[in-house]
């Protein structure tokens, strides 16, 4: 997907870290609809930023780590091939290939433990981080929700024909007929009970129209970007602060993570202002 022989510090990105970001980025979006994919070029862009990080790091773990424990390379080798069909094992070249990153893996680990191995967080840190920071620690409001909904978002759907669709479900919820059974008729998505769900799970326009409902109640037909719905709240449960004792071991797990990102940041910062790059 890149041409054009990236240097870091005098070393050539390799292709294959472009081509294996690039494919990685692509799935995590294959399921969106159109209208959210991010665009070929921009994802190209966001893959180069990637990668270039992921070189920098690297080169940065074989200088604090030049020796590796051969054992531990070679069980990890191992692992690796065996996890491949028999029908399909790498070749010779690849399999240089795969050790060579296995050992950059390696070597990253090491260095990423030594970077984070003084990280500690006290109770009293804890306690501060949550009486500063209360309102976020509570469980939200949630509800119980099921939905029909007709796609408009996908290749080849027709929105008139999704719109006529969902004015027919109307019609027959509007006549009393249950709304599972009228959503299983009509719906183009096979779950139609979404389950308990706190805000910020779904789309912000569903989420908009169904917490506006009450127990019981169905919507009229809405839109977001997905096509048209029509939904029905089950149940509301309220919203519930978190007992500091409760939530004392995430507050810390939580904790530790900012300062490990707030490294790993100001490190790449450093890495970056200091390499040569040229594309």
């Amino acid at each position: 997907m890149y041409a054009g022989g990236m240097t870091i510090n005098d070393r050539v990105v390799p292709q294959y870290m472009f081509d294996r970001e690039f494919d990685r980025l692509s799935r995590l979006q294959a399921d969106s609809p159109a209208n959210m994919k991010v665009p070929e070029k921009e994802l190209r862009e966001i893959t180069e930023r990637n990668v270039t990080g992921q070189f920098l790091f690297l080169l940065k773990a074989e200088e604090a780590v030049p020796e590796l424990d051969e054992g531990v390379v070679e069980k990890a080798f191992k692992k690796v091939l065996k996890d491949f069909p028999k029908d399909s094992k790498p070749d010779e070249e690849k399999q240089a290939l795969i050790r060579k990153d296995l050992e950059g893996q390696i070597r990253q680990e090491e260095f990423f433990k030594e970077l984070f191995a003084d990280i500690s967080i006290s109770e009293e840190e804890a306690l501060a981080a949550y009486e500063e920071n209360r309102e976020t620690f509570i469980l939200p409001e949630q509800i119980h929700c099921s939905h029909i909904l007709c796609f408009t978002s996908r290749e080849g759907d027709d929105a008139n024909k999704a719109l006529q669709t969902i004015l027919e479900a109307q019609k027959e919820l509007n006549g009393g007929k249950p709304f599972e059974q009228v959503a299983k008729k009509y719906s183009d998505e096979e779950i139609v009970d979404l389950e308990t769900f706190p805000r910020g799970s779904l789309a912000e326009k569903f989420e908009k129209v169904a917490f506006s409902l009450e127990p019981g109640k169905i919507s009229e037909i809405f839109q977001t970007e997905l096509g048209y719905h029509i939904a029905l709240v089950h149940k509301k449960i309220p919203s519930i602060p978190l007992e500091f004792e409760k939530i004392k071991a995430d507050v810390m797990k939580g904790l530790e993570n900012t300062e490990r990102d707030r490294r790993v940041a100001e490190l790449l910062e450093e890495l970056k202002a200091s390499a040569k790059i040229e594309a």
